[in-house]
């Protein structure tokens, strides 16, 4: 599996009135196409780590899976760009009506399903607070901690967090993919 995000390429920079060349870290995009019971569901423009995690997390939030025991097994091929997953219940099949592509960017890219959100909308019941402070902390410590941020400045953080500190952190070049990639943790 590819562990690093980021490749060096030659760029041009105008630094005080002058053209500069130099090499810069750019973000790696990675096309995954995700295909579910044998039929092709959805390809994601992802960053190409934590692969599995995404894989889960994304069929999760779109009302696919409940839990990662309805996941009978899942095949991740990282040098075509596939992912082959086959539930338990195959005899409830993924409904496609289209093959639908997500981009990383953000905006439109990602469509929300107001029918699957009912599936697996739940109350929150927590009572946890967090103070505005504790909030500036958890966010300067995320984007200090992130690496390939620091190098690139173009990945999205997300974190799973108490208000006392950050217990789990994933980047990616879409938003929506760091947040899959701690639920499929999750």
């Amino acid at each position: 599996m590819i562990n690093d995000m980021s490749n060096h390429q030659p760029i041009v920079k105008y630094i005080n009135g002058q053209f500069q060349k130099m090499n810069d870290v750019i973000v790696e995009e990675f096309p995954l196409t995700i295909y579910v019971n044998q039929t092709e569901f959805a390809t994601l423009v992802c960053s190409p780590t934590h692969m599995e995690e995404l894989i889960v997390g994304f069929l999760a939030s779109e009302g696919i899976v409940i839990a990662e025991k309805e996941i009978e097994s899942l095949e991740i091929d990282i040098h075509k760009g596939v992912s082959y997953v086959t539930l338990k219940n195959k005899t409830n099949p993924v409904t496609l009506s289209a093959k639908r592509v997500f981009g990383s960017c953000c905006g439109k890219s990602r469509k929300f399903y107001f029918q699957n959100d009912i599936k697996t909308a739940k109350t929150a019941l927590s009572t946890i607070t967090i103070t505005p402070e504790q909030c500036l902390t958890l966010m300067n410590t995320l984007q200090r901690q992130s690496d390939t941020f620091q190098k690139t400045g173009g990945v999205h953080n997300a974190a799973l967090a108490t208000p006392e500190g950050i217990l789990l952190q994933r980047s990616d070049i879409g938003r929506h993919n760091a947040i899959d990639k701690l639920y499929g943790h999750a």
